[in-house]
């Protein structure tokens, strides 16, 4: 079964609802909608066109509530020759 998901533009013409669908099928094609812990940027020309995504995602923030540094490395046996 394939989800789907209804928008109702209104006063929007046919040639408008298609620009706002080829759109939206890029952002899912670009997993856009799948980021965690960052942000997105999109860029458009001067007719409205979608011409980049840009993603920047934070990998540490020091409000972390971090894991113990001991903890992460219960299981790991170090051996140095």
């Amino acid at each position: 079964m394939n989800p789907t998901i209804f928008l109702k533009l209104e006063g929007a013409t046919v040639e408008q609802a298609e620009h706002c669908r080829s759109i939206i099928e890029l952002l899912f094609a670009n997993d856009v909608f799948n980021i965690r812990r960052g942000s997105v940027t999109l860029h458009f020309d001067h007719e409205g066109g979608l011409k980049q995504i840009e993603r920047d995602r934070v990998v540490w923030r020091k409000d972390n509530k971090d894991k113990p540094v001991a903890k992460l490395y219960d299981n790991v046996i170090l051996e140095v020759k």
